[in-house]
């Protein structure tokens, strides 16, 4: 899982006050999402959708 933003940004929001770092840590928190961890892209198919499953399938068999 991946965060947005920035830990230097988060970082320089704490040393200003807790209140502005406290809420930008909380964004980061709830805003994750999951990357592939070969070549960090975004678009992730979960391997147990039909779709991964098919995927899944295929490589097995040999045909991708």
């Amino acid at each position: 899982m991946a965060m947005p933003g920035s830990e230097l940004l988060l970082l320089f929001l704490l040393l200003c006050g807790i209140f502005p770092g406290f809420i930008y840590a909380v964004y980061r928190l709830t805003n994750r999402y999951p990357i592939c961890k070969v070549c960090k892209s975004r678009e992730v198919i979960g391997v147990d959708t039909p779709i991964g499953k098919n995927l899944i399938n295929k490589i097995k068999e040999g045909a991708i």
